[in-house]
């Protein structure tokens, strides 16, 4: 009978993590709209889990078309609810400071992810956050514009690998804030 129950029980928890995971991949960007901009691309996205702390984001404001690329504390279910944070943080920010350098809306969703999280700083408190590579393209004057949280830019420049080193910072509390 506790076999019984311990597998019933295990089936419920796992269908609401694999409805979980439909949410997560629908709020993702649709690789067609991606597409659109960007015909020649590709996107590996193979999270450890069913749901992932991981998460890339994409968005076209004010003539710029803006990308992110982020790996959240955790895995798995506590990892989800981080990057559905992040995605709407995204969003909300962009909506606001869309038109703002990739350094000032990386610093705002900082800002608001402290705040949403509740961290003071205090050294018994979990560290959570993100480690997000921000990219907005120009698609007007051709520039792009790279902020890194923990996350570095890797480009190719006539035929030679060039790395730009983002901060030595996530985006969320850490040891020097």
């Amino acid at each position: 009978k506790s076999l019984k129950l311990l597998e019933e029980k295990n089936q419920n928890i796992l269908s609401s993590i694999h409805y979980g995971e439909r949410i997560q991949h629908a709020i993702l960007p649709l690789r067609e709209r991606i597409q659109s901009f960007f015909p020649e691309h590709f996107i590996l996205f193979k999270p450890r889990d069913i749901v992932s702390g991981d998460f890339y984001w994409f968005n076209k404001v004010d003539g710029k078309i803006i990308l992110a690329v982020v790996d959240c504390t955790g895995h798995g279910v506590p990892g989800a609810f981080m990057s559905m944070l992040g995605i709407s943080l995204l969003n909300e920010v962009l909506s606001t400071y869309g038109d703002r350098p990739t350094n000032e809306i990386m610093d705002e969703v900082r800002d608001q992810l402290i705040a949403a999280l509740g961290q003071t700083g205090d050294k018994y408190e979990a560290k959570d956050g993100m480690d997000m590579a921000l990219v907005a393209i120009n698609t007007t004057n051709r520039t792009i514009q790279f902020t890194g949280a923990n996350q570095h830019l890797y480009t190719f420049q006539d035929g030679e690998l060039v790395v730009i080193k983002g901060d030595p910072m996530p985006v969320g509390i850490h040891a020097q804030s």
